[in-house]
């Protein structure tokens, strides 16, 4: 099952992101010119890719085609990777591979297409999840660093610099 509170501790997420840049704008979109979101996105299109030449590669040594194998095959693997792990270890990179993805590459959690196609929430969303994560859920921070490192450590510094003072309300 999941945490005790993850959900709460999702939207306090939210209420924290809101609430570090001015009460009217989310931190985590606006970060050093959208830094965040850049990354989260960056990050999971490296991981489809590199499934996808590890496909093309199986596909070559078994005699087919390396053309035979397509993008939404990649999808459809990081997908089963993540469906194959423990609910507490995929809620979180379910939501962000979802969202960064547009949902072609997702586990039993996320959003409908249409939200992510309707406004900017991939960094809103991984920063809740990334939020909640750290507070209640080793399992899932251990899985967002290992598919988000780069994207886990822009979270950090939004937090300490909000903590240092360096982002005021």
């Amino acid at each position: 099952g999941l945490p005790a509170y993850k959900t709460t501790f999702h939207e306090l997420g939210h209420l924290i992101d809101h609430w570090m840049k001015s009460r009217l704008l989310y931190q985590s979109r606006y970060f050093k010119n959208g830094a965040f979101g850049d990354s989260l996105k960056n990050e999971a299109a490296e991981y489809v890719n590199d499934v996808l030449k590890k496909l093309k590669a199986d596909a070559v040594a078994t005699g087919r085609s390396a053309h035979s194998v397509k993008k939404a095959d990649a999808y459809a693997a990081v997908s089963k990777e993540i469906l194959g792990l423990a609910n507490n270890q995929q809620y979180d990179i379910s939501d962000i591979f979802d969202g960064a993805t547009i949902s072609k590459a997702r586990g039993r959690y996320g959003h409908k297409t249409a939200y992510w196609k309707s406004g900017d929430y991939l960094p809103l969303e991984s920063f809740a999840e990334m939020f909640s994560a750290t507070i209640n859920n080793p399992e899932s921070l251990a899985q967002i660093t290992k598919y988000f490192p780069k994207s886990y450590k822009i979270f950090e510094e939004m937090i300490d610099d909000f903590v240092k003072g360096a982002v005021t309300p």
